[in-house]
C-alpha cells in the first residue's frame, strides 16, 4: 500500500454476525481524504459494527469496502493495520511495560516519540508518577490502571502509530470531563491531514466534524452537518441533541457554566500545541542543593524550589530522560534531561544523590536457589547489595520480561529486584527461572 491517501468508499455493504440477522443493511458511503466524519446513533444501531468492518475486524457478506480504490480484501493485513488505527471503548492492554504498550506495532520508536505521544494523549503526567515511570509493568487487560488511564495509553498508541486513517470509537468514554477536554484538543492535532471516523455518545465532542451520519437500525438515516441535521425537527439527530441539551430549560446559572466550558475549550485550543512539546533542561540550567538538603533549579530565569527528580525509564535507560518536576502537590513537569551524563559534573552529582534516595532496586547477580512450596516461590539470591531472601506469589505475574534479557521480579512486599541480563546467568540458574517465563 504505497503513499495511502485515506479515501474510504462503502458500496451496498451488508453485514451480520449471523448471516440471517444483518446488523448493517445496504450501507453506501464515501469519506473523502482528510475528512472528519462523525457517526452518531442510538445504542445498538450499528455504529461500532460499521467501523469494525472498515478496519476489517470482520469481513462483510455483501457489497464492497475500498480504501483509495482498492478493496480491503485485496490489501495485506499488515498494510491495513499500519495505515488504519483504532481507539475503541474496549481498550487492549497487554502484560508488559507502559512503554511497550504505547509502542506496540512500532517497536523501533524512539523514547522521545513515545513520551510525545503520551503527552498528546494527556498520559505523560500519570505515567511519570507511576513507581517505575514508562518501565512500570501493567497487567493483562490493563490491570492496575483506571479506565481513563487505559484509554489514554490506547490513544497514545494510536498517536505513535501515525496512521493515515484514524477510527475513534467512544475514544474518551472512560475519562473525566477535564481530561476529555485535553484529549479532544490533542486529537485535533492528530486528525489534521488524516481521514478520521469518530463515534461519540456526547454530540458536543463532534463539533469539529466536517460531516455527520446518523445510523438507525443498520442504515444511514440522516447525513449532513450538525447545523443541517439539527434543523430537521422530527429527525433522530435533533431528538438526540434535545435529550442531551434542553436549551429551553437553561437558567442563568447553567448559561454561566456553559460559558465557562467554552472558555476552557478556547484555553485548551491555545494550549494544545504546547502539550506536545518536550521542554528540555540544558547544561545552562543551574541546580543547587539547599541547606535543608533539598534541590532548587534556576531554569531560564525562573527559580523552582524543592524540585522532584524522576526517572522516566529507570530500568531500560536509567540515566536518560530524567523528569524534573515542581515540588508541590501537583508536581507539574518543568522539563526533561535527555542525558544526565551530558550535564555538568556538579549537576550529575547532585541529581544522582537525589535519585539514589528515591530508587532502590537491587540487581540480582546470582541465584542460589528457588523453592516452590504451597503456591509461593522462595528465592535465595546474591544482589549488588549482598545476599538476600524473598518470596513471591506463584499465582501472580511477579516475574515480568522488560526485554529478551531483562527481568523484573516483585516480591510479596512489592519490593522490586532486577535481572539485567538473563543470558549472563548460568544454565542451571536459567532453568530455575523457566517456571516463570
Amino acid at each position: 500500500m504505497k503513499a495511502p491517501r485515506g479515501e474510504i468508499e462503502l458500496d451496498n455493504v451488508t453485514f451480520g454476525y449471523s448471516a440471517s440477522k444483518p446488523v448493517l443493511k445496504n450501507i453506501t458511503l464515501k469519506v473523502k481524504e482528510g475528512e472528519l466524519l462523525g457517526i452518531v446513533g442510538r445504542s445498538g444501531a450499528g455504529k461500532s459494527t460499521l467501523v469494525n468492518v472498515i478496519s476489517r475486524l470482520y469481513d462483510i457478506q455483501e457489497g464492497s469496502i475500498k480504501i483509495d480504490g482498492v478493496d480491503v480484501k485485496d490489501l495485506a493485513l499488515s498494510d491495513l493495520r499500519r495505515n488504519v488505527a483504532m481507539v475503541s471503548q474496549d481498550t487492549y492492554i497487554f502484560m508488559g511495560s507502559v512503554a511497550m504498550n504505547i509502542s506496540y506495532g512500532r517497536e523501533e520508536a524512539k523514547r522521545e516519540d513515545i513520551i510525545r505521544a503520551a503527552k498528546m494523549a494527556s498520559a505523560h503526567d500519570f505515567i511519570s508518577k507511576m513507581p517505575d515511570g514508562y518501565d512500570t509493568v501493567i497487567g493483562a487487560s490493563g490491570k492496575d490502571l483506571s479506565g481513563g488511564e487505559k484509554q489514554r495509553v490506547s490513544i497514545a498508541r494510536a498517536i505513535l502509530a501515525d496512521p493515515k486513517i484514524l477510527i475513534l470509537d467512544e475514544a474518551t468514554a472512560s475519562v473525566d470531563t477535564e481530561t476529555e477536554k485535553a484529549i479532544q484538543n490533542s486529537l485535533k492535532l492528530l486528525v489534521k491531514g488524516r481521514t478520521t471516523l469518530s463515534i461519540a455518545h456526547r454530540l458536543s465532542t463532534l463539533r469539529d466534524a466536517d460531516r455527520l451520519i446518523v445510523i438507525e437500525k443498520g442504515r444511514i438515516a440522516e447525513e449532513g452537518t450538525a447545523e443541517e441535521l439539527d434543523k430537521i425537527e422530527d429527525g433522530i439527530y435533533h431528538k438526540l441533541s434535545r435529550l442531551q441539551i434542553r436549551k429551553s430549560d437553561w437558567d442563568s446559572e447553567v448559561m454561566e457554566m456553559v460559558q465557562k466550558a467554552e472558555d476552557d475549550i478556547n484555553y485548551y485550543e491555545k494550549e494544545a500545541e504546547e502539550m506536545t512539546k518536550l521542554y528540555m533542561i540544558t547544561p545552562d540550567d543551574k541546580f543547587e542543593r539547599t541547606g535543608g538538603g533539598f534541590v532548587d533549579l534556576n531554569c531560564k530565569g525562573k527559580l523552582y524550589k524543592n524540585i522532584k527528580v524522576v526517572r522516566l525509564f529507570p530500568f531500560t535507560d536509567a540515566d536518560k530522560f530524567i523528569s524534573i518536576r515542581e515540588g508541590d502537590e501537583k508536581a507539574r513537569e518543568i522539563g526533561i534531561i535527555e542525558d544526565l551524563n551530558a550535564m555538568p559534573p556538579e549537576t550529575v552529582k547532585i541529581l544522582k544523590e537525589q535519585l539514589d534516595l528515591n530508587y532502590f532496586t537491587p540487581v540480582i547477580k546470582k541465584i542460589y536457589s528457588i523453592k516452590d512450596e504451597f503456591g509461593f516461590a522462595y528465592f535465595h539470591v546474591l544482589t549488588d547489595r549482598g545476599e538476600c531472601r524473598f518470596a513471591i506469589n506463584m499465582a501472580s505475574n511477579a516475574v515480568t520480561k522488560l526485554s529478551d534479557e531483562r527481568l523484573i521480579i516483585a516480591d510479596l512486599d512489592e519490593n522490586r529486584f532486577e535481572i539485567r541480563d538473563v543470558n549472563a546467568l548460568t544454565m542451571k540458574e536459567r532453568r530455575k527461572l523457566d517456571m516463570f517465563l
